[in-house]
């Protein structure tokens, strides 16, 4: 079997890890070839990716599987699927589309784009949602048996590459005087994380750490001292080995208004590191009680006793998340049921060919 998929761009963001992950454990018959779209400077081309362009585009019709993730890519995929009716064309779809574009593009781009990814989608064969939430969600506008549900997994390790001095000496300088609570997120203003600086005012002995940039880390700095926190508020920056944070942590938190899966979240449960998280839909599919600590969004006194409640319990969280991260998240667990999908799909279509 061979298998094209085409990302975005090589920037190490969700779906470009889910995509590698899922071509490392596929079988090692599959044949797997990456595509992007566009140049990103300061990013290694660690998957040997091709850049897609008019030139090879017609490259796809040589595969089995073209699977896709991302807006620009799906909108390829679903000009391959008219074109090149023998090769199967999946995408895994990483978002609420309506709720995505609103946040990054604004009301009424959305109204535009939203309807035009959508239609992309319908010319495909099948589509991957993370969680039954998100079935529920896109089921307005798809077939129930072309929407299949497979959950995000990733295997996670230590990275080789220490701290830098600077960030070990702060770390560990906050590690002396606070209970740290942590996020390796992405700095934008649904990751809800002005809720945590929030809760810092009635919490004397917790500080932050967030590993991670965007554009709304400004916003949450200014915020910091206004509300006289910012001593007890480490904003790093971006990290590549934003994982050698988590040892130091004592409770993980998450507190996104909205989120497609949240592969942070996993990666907290793979370490053991209690975790917090608002109390919506996918979080709540990811994460069970035994394992983690829920809060009602924008209701401070709440995300307050669930990080409370999270450290008192930490040990027994802890070796619950762990548990459950073997259980369900691991990067094999993920791309056998992708291989599966595929199987499955290629097995379909060959049998409609033959029907004529």
């Amino acid at each position: 079997m061979k298998v094209a998929h085409i990302i975005t761009n090589l920037k190490l963001g969700g779906p470009c890890k889910v995509m590698s992950e899922n071509i490392l454990h596929l079988p090692h018959s599959v044949e797997s070839q990456v595509y992007y779209c566009k140049d990103l400077e300061g990013f290694d081309n660690l998957l040997d990716a091709r850049k897609l362009t008019v030139k090879n585009f017609s490259e796809l019709k040589n595969y089995d599987v073209v699977h896709s993730h991302g807006l620009r890519p799906d909108g390829i995929a679903a000009l391959s699927a008219l074109l090149h009716r023998k090769t199967v064309h999946i995408s895994t779809i990483h978002n609420y589309v309506y709720e995505e574009m609103h946040n990054i593009y604004g009301a009424k781009a959305s109204k535009v784009i939203s309807p035009l990814w959508i239609r992309a989608w319908n010319q495909l064969d099948a589509l991957v949602v993370l969680t039954n939430d998100s079935k529920r969600y896109y089921k307005k506008w798809f077939k129930q048996e072309s929407l299949n549900v497979i959950g995000n997994g990733m295997d996670f390790s230590l990275s080789n590459k220490p701290l830098k001095e600077e960030d070990r000496t702060r770390i560990e300088k906050l590690k002396g005087s606070y209970k740290l609570i942590g996020s390796n997120s992405h700095v934008i203003k649904r990751k809800g994380l002005d809720q945590i600086i929030r809760a810092l005012q009635d919490m004397p002995d917790y500080a932050l750490v967030v590993v991670g940039d965007g554009p709304y880390r400004e916003n949450l700095e200014q915020l910091a001292k206004e509300l006289d926190v910012a001593d007890r508020c480490l904003f790093t920056g971006f990290r590549k080995n934003a994982v050698n944070f988590l040892p130091y942590y004592d409770v993980y938190a998450m507190a996104s208004r909205d989120e497609g899966f949240g592969l942070a979240l996993i990666e907290g449960l793979a370490f053991g590191v209690p975790c917090v998280c608002s109390d919506i839909p996918s979080f709540r599919e990811i994460l069970n009680p035994e394992s983690g600590c829920f809060f009602e969004l924008d209701n401070i006194s709440s995300l307050r006793s669930a990080i409370s409640g999270a450290f008192s319990e930490r040990y027994e969280l802890g070796a619950n998340a762990k548990r459950l991260y073997r259980e369900k998240y691991t990067g094999q667990i993920m791309a056998d049921k992708y291989y599966t999908l595929y199987q499955t799909l290629v097995q379909q279509k060959e049998c409609k060919e033959k029907a004529g």
